[in-house]
C-alpha cells in the first residue's frame, strides 16, 4: 500500500484541481447566462415601453449581445446557441406575424431552451466519461509502472 501512496495522492490532487477549476468554469457560464437573460430582459422592456416596434426588433436588440455574453462566459457549445438565437428571431416573426400568440411563443422557445440544455448535458456527459476514462488508464499505467520499479528495487 505504501508503495502505491505517491499515484494515490496524485490522483487525489489531481482530481480536486480538477473540482476547482469546473467550478470556476461553471460559474463563468453561469454568469454569462444571466447576463445573456438581462439583454433579453433589457430589449423586452424596451419593447414594451414602446421604443422598439415588436418582438423581432426586441430579438435583433438582444440576439448579439446575448451571444457575445454566453462567448464571454465560456459556454463551449455556441453551435447550440447559435440555432437558440435563430430560433428566438423566427419565432418572433411568427408572433408579429400574428400566427401564433406571445405564450405560444413563449413555449416554443422554452422547448428550444430545454433541447439545447439537454443536448449541452449530454455533451458534457460524453466528455467527462472520455476524460474519467483517459485518467483511470493514466493513473492504472502509472501504478503498474511504479511497481515494476519497486519489483526491480527487490531484485
Amino acid at each position: 500500500m505504501i508503495r502505491k501512496l505517491p499515484v494515490l495522492l496524485a490522483a487525489a490532487l489531481l482530481l480536486a484541481a480538477c473540482t476547482e477549476t469546473q467550478n470556476q468554469q461553471s460559474q463563468q457560464i453561469e454568469e454569462g447566462w444571466a447576463r445573456a437573460h438581462a439583454i433579453a430582459g433589457e430589449c423586452r422592456a424596451r419593447r414594451l415601453a414602446g421604443e422598439l416596434p415588436g418582438h423581432v426588433a426586441s430579438a435583433h436588440c438582444s440576439n448579439d449581445d446575448m451571444r457575445q455574453a454566453i462567448a464571454g462566459g465560456g459556454y463551449p457549445y455556441m453551435d447550440l446557441v447559435n440555432v437558440y438565437l435563430a430560433r428566438r428571431l423566427v419565432v418572433a416573426e411568427r408572433v408579429d406575424a400574428g400566427e401564433i400568440s406571445e405564450s405560444q411563443g413563449k413555449v416554443e422557445i422554452s422547448d428550444v431552451y430545454a433541447a439545447m440544455s439537454q443536448q449541452s448535458i449530454d455533451r458534457d456527459m460524453a466528455a467527462q466519461s472520455a476524460h474519467n476514462a483517459f485518467t483511470s488508464a493514466y493513473f492504472w499505467f502509472a501504478a503498474q509502472r511504479q511497481q515494476q520499479q519497486y519489483q526491480q528495487q527487490l531484485l
